[in-house]
């Protein structure tokens, strides 16, 4: 059996999900040394390894490194740095890398028609939904004339069990005020 990017991308992943994080990164230079050239599935391994190991910086060289060689990052790419960099407190690079992948068409958060749009954020993880709501509200107060008072909330904590925490934009329109909830 000729190990190629399939078979390398399914044991990296073994081995980040297993715990051995480091032993990812490790079969990526012996595949690299084989002259086997990594794609998404073996860089997403990568990234996730990076996930497992707490290693931002190091995750972000992956994903520069996959943009150089023109490996095109895939919603798992961005699922995973996102997380990652909003989990270190990187919560301005997760916005930026969450609005990236939006405008890829990779992330998607609004549903419904013209008329009734609403926010669905079923599979987003937590960190994602936070910087899909962040985005979601950018994208109103960029669309929408007149804005005059943006009311709510948005915190890292999630509201505590039996409590329901509502957040709403008002905008100020010709033909009256519009509440937009997002719950």
């Amino acid at each position: 059996v000729v190990a190629d990017t399939r078979i390398y991308a399914a044991c990296m992943r073994t081995c980040w999900k297993g715990g051995r994080w480091d032993l990812t990164l490790e079969l990526l230079d012996i595949m690299e040394s084989m002259g086997v050239a990594a794609d998404v599935n073996v860089y997403n391994a990568c990234i996730k390894a990076c996930v497992k190991g707490g290693k931002y910086k190091k995750a972000m060289k992956f994903f520069e490194q996959m943009k150089k060689e023109g490996v095109r990052a895939d919603a798992r790419t961005y699922n995973a740095l996102v997380y990652l960099a909003m989990l270190s407190d990187q919560r301005e690079t997760g916005l930026n890398l969450y609005a990236e992948a939006h405008a890829l068409g990779l992330k998607q958060h609004w549903r419904g028609s013209k008329e009734e749009l609403r926010m669905d954020l079923h599979h987003h993880g937590v960190h994602s939904a936070a910087a899909a709501v962040q985005h979601a509200f950018g994208e109103l107060l960029g669309r929408v004339e007149g804005v005059e008072k943006l009311g709510g909330t948005i915190t890292k904590e999630a509201p505590k069990r039996g409590q329901e925490e509502k957040v709403g934009l008002w905008a100020n329109r010709a033909e009256g005020v519009e509440v937009l909830e997002i719950v």
